[in-house]
């Protein structure tokens, strides 16, 4: 009962206890140290189109950034999406980043998580990009499509490729279900990192394709 009504949280980041309800993830001092991005997030293949209009990152790729994305990414730790996907949706909604008509823009737009193979989803059993495009969701009230786009070919990791090599091993890995979900709308895609932005320009393609009217991306790092 005492834990009910005088509930304790722990920093993500220092393991600090917080008293505060309100702050039931990251603690004031470790927030203001984050590794905020200031940079504009590039396409890194110039040799290919880019399908997607313009990409957001809320930090750069660095410490604790990695280590927590990792936890989200293999630990299991939902509550990092938690922690982490209101930083994203500050940046989407910010003056800085949307023109004038953002509200219009934003009324207008659906979240589409980046999607897991089958198999890898199964064995993790969950896909980090969809906790974090519902928390999004929560904070915007952009609605969440999740099924628009499937990933029909299993990957190769990407960690130690090139921006070629990422490009080929993408190639024909995903698959609109249905046209109607993604026709005349403005896609936001969400993921964890940008790393090269072959993944995401892959989707864009495929989603520009069915119809979409823009795609735009949206992740919680970047390496920049």
């Amino acid at each position: 009962m005492l834990d009910f009504l005088f509930p304790n949280y722990t920093c993500l980041v220092c393991k600090c206890e917080l008293n505060a309800p309100q702050n039931r993830c990251i603690c004031d001092k470790c927030a203001a140290d984050l590794p905020f991005n200031t940079d504009p997030i590039t396409f890194k293949d110039t040799a290919v189109k880019q399908y997607f209009y313009k990409a957001f990152a809320a930090f750069r790729y660095d410490t604790p950034i990695v280590g927590l994305i990792l936890r989200l990414k293999y630990n299991a730790e939902s509550h990092v999406a938690t922690a982490l996907a209101p930083y994203a949706a500050a940046v989407l909604t910010s003056k800085e980043q949307v023109a004038s008509s953002k509200k219009r823009w934003l009324l207008s737009a659906v979240l589409v998580p980046v999607p897991l193979c089958k198999k890898r989803e199964k064995t993790r059993g969950y896909n980090q990009a969809l906790l974090l495009a519902k928390e999004i969701s929560k904070t915007t009230g952009i609605p969440v499509e999740s099924s628009a786009i499937i990933r029909i070919k299993r990957t190769s990791p990407q960690k130690e490729m090139t921006v070629r090599e990422r490009a080929n091993n993408l190639k024909d890995a995903f698959e609109i279900t249905n046209a109607e979900l993604v026709k005349n709308k403005k896609i936001i895609l969400v993921d964890d990192v940008f790393t090269s932005g072959s993944t995401v320009n892959e989707c864009a393609r495929v989603l520009m394709g069915a119809g979409a009217k823009q795609v735009n991306v949206l992740t919680i790092a970047a390496v920049v």
